[in-house]
């Protein structure tokens, strides 16, 4: 089954006598899809799209729901397929309502209910918005106002799923690549209360340190049994995110000014990775570089950031 083609397993998959085979058949296909370097013709991804979209609605079995958002997922890792798959959207009224609808489903979850090791058939709706965050019109979709989609899901970032704060996250960093949102993403969005609070370690805070910092900062630091963003990948994001909203002298006023220096000089006291240590040093950098009157780093971007 493996030499099978895209549109071979399609075939098999909306096949109704192969009815008992479909999860198997469901798998196939979204490795496949994963596993190919080309983009889909037009014709494989109106087809897999709509496989992977029609039935993504709370009604549909959940292991059926994981595969679909595994398909989908896999069908949008390039810039070409996730255009195809937002023009699919666009022509499509009836699948555009399909997917903002399952959207919300995800966005709905409230990770401070959360079970420990509960099974998520909709975690892999964060990967796919971290996909679509990668072109222009995926972020714009994301940061649509009316819609509150950032909003919620930045809310995510505080989910004890992995894969749910990765995709989260990912999704962020890259809308934080337009700096006309940052202030917006700070004020009304909120997103640095949230994403510098995985960074927290145990160490208590000053009582100087604690003015104009976050409450819940300084009180999780002061838990002796406090521990950082476990995901490493994740951690780095979450630096990468405060790396991207130092590009301005303004923002880097209201980042000082919320202490995030702080939390972030802490961090490098308890995390020996690498790459870690090296964004910390960027984030330092940045926020201190402007008492130098020499070194402002207005338009300072990163190398490793680039792209």
């Amino acid at each position: 089954m493996d030499d099978l083609s895209i549109s071979e397993i399609v075939r098999g998959v909306v096949d109704e006598s192969y009815k008992n085979e479909r999860v198997q058949l469901l798998q196939l296909l979204a490795n496949k899809v994963g596993e190919s370097t080309e983009p889909m013709t037009p014709d494989e991804s109106k087809s897999v799209f709509t496989i992977a979209v029609a039935k993504l609605d709370t009604k549909t079995d959940p292991t059926l729901i994981s595969l679909f958002l595994s398909l989908l997922t896999n069908s949008t890792i390039s810039d070409e397929n996730v255009k195809s798959f937002l023009a699919f959207l666009a022509a499509s009224e009836k699948f555009q309502n399909i997917f903002h609808e399952a959207l919300n489903t995800f966005l709905d979850h409230n990770p401070q209910i959360e079970q420990d090791e509960a099974e998520d058939a909709w975690e892999n709706m964060a990967s796919v918005m971290c996909n679509l965050a990668q072109v222009e019109e995926g972020r714009t979709m994301l940061l649509r106002q009316s819609k509150e989609y950032m909003i919620r899901l930045i809310s995510q970032v505080r989910s004890k799923n992995v894969v749910r704060r990765r995709g989260a996250v990912g999704s962020i960093r890259s809308c934080l690549f337009d700096q006309d949102i940052h202030w917006w993403m700070i004020v009304d969005a909120k997103v640095v209360d949230t994403i510098a609070l995985p960074l927290v370690v145990a160490v208590p805070f000053t009582e100087m340190e604690k003015v104009g910092m976050n409450p819940l900062w300084w009180l999780v630091a002061s838990d002796p049994e406090r521990l950082p963003e476990p995901d490493l990948e994740i951690m780095r994001m979450l630096l990468e995110c405060i790396v991207l909203l130092c590009q301005r002298r303004g923002l880097r006023e209201e980042l000082r000014k919320r202490k995030v220096y702080n939390v972030v000089k802490n961090l490098d006291t308890k995390c020996e990775d690498e790459r870690v240590s090296e964004l910390i040093y960027e984030v330092v950098n940045l926020l201190m570089g402007d008492e130098d009157p020499s070194n402002p780093m207005e338009t300072y971007t990163p190398p490793a950031l680039k792209g």
